[in-house]
């Protein structure tokens, strides 16, 4: 198999896991809550999602490695136009990875958010993963930031602000035995988070052929913004039923 080969499956296989991960989230948004649907097609949305992350990593890293290896020309570029390329790609290969890392870490918290919860709300901190992760989206959120504003990329500084504080966030809500309400609440808010995420890749990169075709090149960033900012409105409107409902 030639590493083009190789490559192709690889996309191939994050596209299935992340199509089947976003089939499976909308299971658990309209099935009775706590019940074996819903446990079971949100363990598919975590398995499915976490597929998806760690392949989008290793192929944000090809990129990263070798830019141009999976790019063809129909004529040969000069070295100047290669170096540019090459720079580009990086840069996007850098907005890649921290997506899988989000894609990857939501989902996971939501769980632990649901087991803390159902062994009497201790605090979420007890593992060494559970603060790496917050940590790594915060670190990586303000690295990504700055690549963002030396780069004048709109992208890379939404992100990685979005990221960053919720990162942030995470590691103050793991200082503190949180309440019950206030885990299910988490465990939503990184579930959904986790969908936002997985609509952002694939409008961007599932839609993009056609995309390309509707909305003009000044506008790109909107399909990568919109799934955030209409997320975040759903967040709000359930953190609002769940302060005026009992858990």
């Amino acid at each position: 198999m030639s590493f083009t080969d190789l490559y192709g499956s690889l996309v191939a296989a994050h596209a299935g896991f992340g199509l089947l991960g976003l089939a499976a989230a909308f299971v658990p948004l309209v099935a009775r809550k706590g019940q074996g649907l819903h446990r079971r097609a949100g363990w598919v949305f975590v398995v499915a999602m976490s597929g998806a992350a760690l392949s989008g990593a290793i192929i944000a890293g090809l990129w990263m490695a070798a830019p141009l290896a999976m790019v063809s020309f129909d004529a040969p570029i000069s070295a100047e136009r290669a170096s540019e390329l090459a720079a580009a790609r990086r840069l996007f290969a850098a907005l890649l990875l921290y997506l899988a890392l989000l894609v990857f870490s939501a989902p996971w918290h939501g769980v632990r958010a649901l087991r803390a919860r159902r062994r009497g709300a201790v605090p979420l901190g007890g593992r060494a993963l559970d603060r790496a992760l917050p940590a790594a989206l915060l670190i990586g959120g303000v690295a990504l930031v700055v690549l963002g504003v030396s780069s004048g990329a709109i992208v890379h500084i939404a992100f990685g602000a979005f990221g960053a504080f919720g990162g942030y966030q995470d590691l103050r809500f793991m200082t503190r035995p949180p309440a019950r309400r206030a885990l299910v609440v988490r465990h939503l808010e990184a579930m959904l988070g986790g969908v936002i995420a997985g609509v952002t890749a694939f409008l961007v990169f599932g839609a993009q052929r056609w995309l390309g075709e509707v909305v003009p090149s000044s506008l790109m960033f909107v399909p990568w913004l919109a799934p955030t900012a209409l997320g975040s409105i759903v967040i709000v409107a359930y953190r609002r039923r769940f302060r005026t409902a009992a858990v």
